[in-house]
């Protein structure tokens, strides 16, 4: 058995949940937009538009490695729990979800530094030097 090729293969499971994840986030973002252009809100509807676009972007920037993009949307979701816990409570999201989300966001920023510095193909070198 080749742990190591067990460890990369649960390293890009990660970050593909991670990928998921965010699209998720993004895809929300983009029926509360519709919800609030349809309720007659159109600034919040651009802001979600927005929120979606910058999801999409993440999770784009997560599939293609970057540490950068897997950093920012952790960062991202714990500030945007942290807002709907003060603004609405505890209930907001859901714990047992927010748990679940991150945990899932955090394996994939882990999966995202490790595959960077994973040798590339067998070679010594590595992709983060």
């Amino acid at each position: 058995m080749d742990l190591g090729k067990i460890n990369r293969d649960s390293e890009d499971r990660a970050v593909w949940w991670a990928v998921g994840v965010t699209v998720l986030f993004g895809a929300t973002a983009l029926l509360n937009a519709a919800s609030a252009q349809l309720e007659g809100h159109p600034l919040a509807s651009r802001i979600a538009v927005l929120i979606a676009l910058l999801f999409f972007g993440l999770a784009y920037g997560i599939y293609r490695g970057s540490r950068a993009a897997a950093i920012a949307v952790v960062v991202v979701f714990v500030l945007e729990a942290v807002a709907k816990y003060i603004a609405f409570g505890f209930w907001a999201m859901g714990p047992l979800w927010t748990a679940i989300f991150g945990v899932i966001l955090w394996a994939g920023m882990r999966g995202v530094f490790a595959q960077a510095s994973r040798p590339p193909n067998g070679s010594g070198a590595s992709r983060a030097g």
